[in-house]
């Protein structure tokens, strides 16, 4: 089962159908350049995979498959951290 530890030390495991922390999207622009006769083999094609901590809220995105994923922290979470660090 596909697995990472976030930061903030909570694992996330991310397999399996119908997982709450497993996000998939994609831009409107790439949705739009696809033609009206798409199917759903087209938008999976598309779709950048993104799993979201419940602890810290987190981001963790996919932009190019077969690459690590890009972190990204919530505004909250960065400025708590920064003020203890003074």
């Amino acid at each position: 089962m596909p697995a990472l530890k976030c930061t903030c030390g909570t694992p996330l495991d991310f397999g399996g159908t119908a997982n709450p922390i497993s996000w998939f999207f994609f831009s409107e622009a790439e949705q739009c350049a696809l033609p009206q006769t798409a199917g759903m083999e087209e938008f999976v094609r598309l779709m950048k995979h993104a799993v979201l901590c419940p602890s810290c809220k987190r981001f963790w995105i996919w932009w190019n498959k077969g690459e690590m994923p890009v972190e990204y922290v919530p505004v909250s979470a960065a400025s708590t951290s920064d003020a203890s660090t003074t």
